[in-house]
């Protein structure tokens, strides 16, 4: 049965604002007092759909605005941390940012400093060196 009148009956406000809520759309139905067929029924008008998933897409949309907030929060409560008197505090805000960041604790970076100490120890050499001829 497609609802011509565009408006919906209190049986359907009832599942609409349940299903968010509700594990399934039959528990949804029974808090709306109606059984799951029904709400089959329901699903073939447009009108009806389109009410649901403005519902699933604000319900969405708010949850994606709350974990943003609540992300910049934590953000900001690690970035206290890190300035934290207690020398355990800042190292496990330390570690719970690395982790967070995609590195595992414990896990190393491969660096060759062969190039970069060659120079540095050239460069000590030659140091050295002028320093001797001065004497």
């Amino acid at each position: 049965m497609v609802n011509e009148g565009r408006h919906l009956t209190v049986s359907q406000l009832k599942y609409l604002a349940a299903r968010p809520w509700a594990e399934t759309d039959a528990a949804a139905a029974a808090e709306a007092g109606v059984v799951p067929q029904t709400v089959c029924e329901w699903k073939k008008d447009p009108y009806f759909v389109e009410q649901l998933e403005s519902i699933w897409v604000g319900d969405i949309k708010r949850t994606q605005e709350i974990m943003a907030r609540l992300r910049d929060k934590a953000t900001l409560t690690l970035e206290r941390l890190l300035a934290s008197r207690d020398p355990r505090t800042r190292r496990a805000a330390a570690v719970d940012i690395l982790d967070r960041a995609g590195m595992a604790r414990g896990e190393t970076v491969s660096v060759d400093l062969s190039p970069a100490l060659s120079a540095l120890l050239a460069e000590a050499g030659e140091a050295a060196g002028g320093e001797d001829k001065e004497e």
